[in-house]
């Protein structure tokens, strides 16, 4: 049976020739890994004898000669030195085989390697060779930062979600490996799972939009307004959906069992809530496919203390210049599977104590800087003008894998340096940011804790700040030109405390696993685990629409707790640049006089 049926086109002796030399040096030359600090093992002579096998053959030919060449990618990691990945994993960040579908007939079963495209041109070389390409969707990770528009704040948290991804993945593949050494003959697991927990941390945030939760959060709500609810669509579903988009997209030999594990373990912790929302997908995950302990590695919805915790709260305090007062990898090494459910030596209580108290600091001093958000609320509003002028083009791609990978955090340039007059709105808002010209915050109070059981989840609304400005003010606000930020910070579980849905072990040697109530650990540990504060944000620049709203916002709390909460008064922004004539006349006043 000829080979070469399957390309549709004449194959001429000399074609053949160079078919079968360039194929052996597919499976015997290493320079193109050389040149990117790749490893690579040399296949035996009994898979080069095999290369001109039927086309029926070719997948399990390429196939075989993949699982001989595997190739090891080594990543020098700021936060956690070097890191190996190798296997399927490779396959995701670079399709080591690159498939190519070969004439009008060729079936999937019938492909080949190839350096370039083909023509049905009779005289055109047939070249064929092994060869390497970056996955668009993966390596689009590299241009979403992992804390968004907060490096417009802090300068160094510039880090992205590639390298999260990397990361997660390091430690994903690090807790099943001290798990399976430790408990191999009782926990019903073999190295593919490991294998699939590397993989679900490796794609966890496939699905994040522009700027990261601040597409999800903030942009998708107002943009869809009533359509639009927490459960309709999350980054954790379109993270299943990409993965499967990126196999298919990139032909790689990966099962559709692999699939949908890995998918199950990337939204174990949401499931439940896309299925109450409605929510459909190819790659929806099966509850069950996996033991419960594997489930919490990744995306942990039973007391969220997972791997993408670990490497988020690390990296960022390293790239903001703050203190990490968590121990994780200690949280790792003394940390075994009991009932299906990983638990940690009690000696660790006040390091998982250590971890939320990390996070929710976090979020206090850097994910909701208020500069940052003032930012955060700019760019969305010209996300939002740019969204109208493109006929929906940013908010529709959420409903397509293909439609959403051509978005990231290069959008704000493509506006900026669009000639588009329908853009005109949204590059107004952008040019006031590069001014520095942003939201002005006014002020701020936290809510009392004795309302903190009843305060409404919508918080407060601009109306209800507008309708106490005075009557007899200068300065008329609207609802519109006002933005209120109702900010809620807790330790991952409302106002409950996390820990006590974490369970110990005494020794290595105890199959026993316990709670350990707050009040047998510290008396330093508070009582309350969940803040709720108001902010307000002016839209105009000129410092009297702040000061009007300034009052408003004093007087509302007046009417509505009886008394200001403010703990500072309003930051009052001095001119960055004087006017034309004030200039013009301290030059005049400058010149000496005859």
């Amino acid at each position: 049976m000829d080979p070469f049926q399957a390309l549709d086109m004449p194959v001429s002796l000399s074609q053949r020739q160079n078919f079968m030399l360039d194929s052996s040096a597919m499976l015997t030359t290493s320079h193109s890994y050389e040149r990117r600090g790749k490893v690579r093992v040399q296949p035996s002579a009994h898979s080069r004898s095999r290369l001109l096998s039927p086309p029926a053959r070719l997948n399990s030919l390429f196939d075989s000669a993949h699982a001989r060449a595997r190739v090891v990618q080594v990543f020098n990691d700021p936060v956690h030195g070097h890191i190996y990945l190798s296997g399927m994993a490779c396959d995701i960040i670079g399709a080591s085989l690159s498939w190519l579908k070969l004439g009008a007939r060729a079936r999937r079963g019938h492909c080949l390697l190839a350096s370039r495209p083909l023509t049905r041109s009779p005289h055109s070389p047939l070249v064929l060779r092994y060869y390497h390409t970056d996955t668009p969707q993966f390596q689009r990770l590299r241009d979403l930062k992992q804390l968004g528009l907060t490096y417009l704040v802090f300068p160094g948290a510039s880090h992205n979600r590639f390298e999260h991804s990397l990361g997660t993945c390091h430690l994903a593949n690090g807790v099943f490996t001290h798990l399976y050494r430790l408990q191999k003959d009782d926990l019903g697991v073999d190295r593919m799972d490991g294998e699939v927990v590397a993989l679900a941390g490796l794609c966890h945030d496939l699905g994040h939009g522009p700027f990261s939760h601040v597409f999800d959060t903030e942009f998708l709500p107002r943009r869809l307004e009533g359509h639009y609810n927490a459960h309709m669509w999350s980054h954790e579903q379109m993270s299943a959906d990409m993965l499967k988009f990126l196999v298919d997209e990139n032909h790689l030999n990966v099962d559709e069992d692999i699939i949908k594990r890995v998918s199950d373990l990337i939204t174990s912790g949401h499931t439940a809530p896309a299925a109450a929302g409605g929510a459909s997908s190819s790659a929806t995950a099966t509850v069950g496919r996996h033991p419960q302990f594997l489930r919490d590695i990744v995306a942990n919805g039973r007391n969220s203390v997972d791997v993408d915790k670990f490497d988020y709260l690390e990296r960022d305090c390293l790239n903001c210049g703050l203190k990490n007062s968590a121990d994780f990898g200690r949280l790792i090494m003394y940390s075994k599977v009991i009932d299906d459910e990983i638990c940690y030596k009690a000696s660790e209580v006040l390091n998982l104590y250590e971890l939320f108290h990390t996070r929710a600091s976090l979020h206090q001093r850097v994910y909701t800087h208020r500069k940052a958000k003032a930012i955060e609320y700019m760019v969305v509003d010209c996300l939002l003008h740019a969204d109208v002028a493109w006929g929906g083009e940013i908010s529709n791609a959420i409903r397509s894998p293909k439609s959403f990978q051509r978005l990231d955090d290069t959008i704000l340039k493509r506006i900026e340096w669009s000639e588009d007059p329908k853009l005109r709105d949204a590059k107004t808002i952008l040019e006031r940011l590069r001014r520095r010209e942003l939201y002005r915050y006014v002020n701020e109070f936290a809510v009392p804790q004795s309302r903190l059981a009843k305060w409404p989840d919508h918080g407060v609304t601009p109306a209800d700040v507008v309708s106490c400005q005075d009557a007899k003010g200068g300065v008329q606000l609207r609802p519109e030109d006002v933005i209120v930020h109702n900010l809620k910070i807790d330790w991952t579980s409302k106002n409950k405390n996390p820990v006590d849905s974490i369970n110990f072990f005494q020794d290595y040697d105890s199959m026993e696993k316990f709670a350990i109530p707050r009040e047998k650990v510290s008396s330093l540990i508070p009582e309350t685990f969940i803040e709720r504060k108001v902010r307000v944000f002016c839209k105009r620049s000129d410092q009297e629409s702040a000061d009007a709203l300034e009052r408003a916002f004093l007087n509302f709390q007046k009417r509505d707790f009886g008394d200001s909460l403010h703990v500072h008064s309003t930051p009052v922004k001095k001119s960055r640049k004087r006017s034309l004539e004030q200039r013009l006349a301290d030059s005049v006043a400058a010149v000496p006089t005859q």
